[in-house]
């Protein structure tokens, strides 16, 4: 079971708040990973947050999940700190970098570690569980082992 829950102009709170409501969770409380992820107490639900400019993403499921969203760009100078040499050679467009590093970020946050896993030990273009998509100028990224 996955879903995913994209809007505009709210918080990270309000959206959550918003999506656990609609599964029928209204009080909760919750915890920390050594790594700063949240997650729900009772362990119910696994969910992911992600926001960038005007848009706030969330993502639930019954299992470790992770959402990112990003407004498409080209970030050159980071592209040989993060993509494998195969992604370098992948990558033509904004679109195309933005892709590798959505994916990147779900998978990351999925596993619980976020950006202490090592972007470059990452590939995205492996990663066939990421779902991917474009909203308006964003790319969203979605990865939960299903």
């Amino acid at each position: 079971m996955r879903k995913i829950y994209l809007k505009k102009h709210t918080s990270s709170k309000e959206l959550l708040d918003e999506v656990l409501r609609l599964n029928g969770i209204a009080n909760y409380k919750l915890r920390y990973n050594e790594y700063g992820k949240p997650y729900l107490e009772s362990g119910e639900l696994f969910f992911n947050l992600s926001h960038s400019g005007e848009y706030v993403a969330c993502a639930i499921s019954d299992k470790e999940i992770g959402i990112d969203i990003q407004k498409v760009c080209m970030k050159k100078h980071a592209m040989k700190r993060i993509c494998t040499p195969e992604e370098l050679a992948w990558i033509k467009t904004a679109e195309d970098f933005t892709r590798v590093w959505a994916i990147k970020e779900s998978y990351a946050k999925a596993k619980g570690k976020g950006i202490a896993l090592g972007f470059h030990n990452i590939n995205a273009l492996a990663l066939k569980e990421a779902e991917v998509w474009l909203q308006d100028d964003y790319v969203v990224a979605c990865y939960n082992e299903e």
